[in-house]
């Protein structure tokens, strides 16, 4: 096979010319790749077609050779060409689901059909552009055939998710979540928070603020004593600077007139008991739904929720607030 490009390839260009010689070689050598392709493994079948690369890049253009070797990331877009599957890539993910409300990025996962409910999830302390949990519902096929529609959240800036006197962010979070709920059709009852840490306070902050159906917060800070007692003073420094925009948790649930049902994970450090009481109080005084779940740990981190048990509780959730 002959392919003529007598200049360098873009990422398209590259993609086809990689899988045309790739497929070609696959018949000639009769490659038997149907295990893999039934099971959608990406990692089993780069390392399959591993000593294939060698004569794809003889067969490729000079042009093309020079690229060589090739990135992984280029790779899965090779496997998405021949086999209608991308398989997880950060890169690919946020160039092509993420959005903007007034300069703040967000991922957003549709679905194809009207969906009965929307799960927000609130990324933690994290300075980079990456969103928690996002891997968990990619969809390969990119057909988006659930019932359920996914809103990543995650505040690069660290202030907690509502910012400073001088840059205020809560209401523009809000706003995303809201108008996410208008687009898709759906009540405010029908939307769930998901977080951990920060993200399990921006969970309760804004489970409540837009009268979710739902919020599951793990060891989340209930209050600003919360950073004065963790080990380091990155908290405390993002905190103070948030000044008067940070609320008070317990402050916020005595304020308001609908507190969604509550899923609060909490362990031993002494940064996540913080506030903790004062918490429980109010929410008792508000006759609210909650569930508690004590952990022993003494670490502030923590695998949970996990995507089993994040489904769970929202169909507990759901459930609940049928009667």
């Amino acid at each position: 096979m002959e392919l003529f490009i007598n200049k360098r390839p873009n990422t398209k260009e590259l993609v086809n010319i990689i899988s045309k010689i790739l497929t070609i070689i696959i018949k000639e050598e009769k490659i038997d790749l149907h295990e893999i392709q039934s099971t959608n493994d990406f990692e089993q079948w780069l390392a399959t077609i591993e000593s294939l690369i060698p004569e794809i890049k003889e067969r490729a253009p000079e042009v093309v050779k020079e690229l060589f070797p090739l990135r992984t990331e280029t790779w899965k877009l090779v496997f998405q060409k021949i086999y209608n599957r991308m398989p997880y890539s950060k890169e690919y993910i946020l160039k092509n689901y993420k959005k903007h409300h007034k300069d703040i990025p967000y991922l957003f996962y549709p679905t194809k059909n009207q969906p009965s409910k929307l799960i927000i999830l609130f990324t933690g302390y994290i300075n980079y552009e990456a969103y928690n949990r996002m891997s968990w519902y990619w969809d390969e096929t990119e057909k988006w055939e659930t019932d359920t529609a996914y809103l990543f959240l995650g505040d690069q800036l660290l202030h907690w998710y509502v910012g400073t006197p001088e840059k205020p962010q809560l209401e523009i979070y809000k706003e995303i979540i809201l108008n996410t709920l208008a687009e898709l059709n759906l009540e405010t009852s029908n939307a769930f928070t998901v977080g951990a840490s920060m993200g399990g306070y921006a969970s309760i902050i804004f489970g409540i603020l837009c009268k979710l159906g739902g919020i599951i917060s793990v060891h989340p800070q209930l209050c600003k004593k919360s950073a004065e007692r963790y080990q380091l003073d990155n908290w405390k420094r993002q905190i103070s600077e948030c000044g008067m925009n940070f609320i008070e948790i317990d402050d916020l649930i005595a304020k308001s007139d609908y507190i969604p049902p509550l899923y609060l994970e909490v362990g031993r450090h002494p940064a996540d008991v913080a506030g903790l009481q004062t918490v429980i109080l109010e929410i008792n005084n508000k006759n609210g739904i909650f569930i508690l779940k004590r952990i022993a740990s003494n670490a502030h981190d923590s695998k949970s929720p996990e995507k089993k048990q994040i489904e769970d509780i929202v169909e507990f959730f759901i459930n609940s607030n049928k009667y």
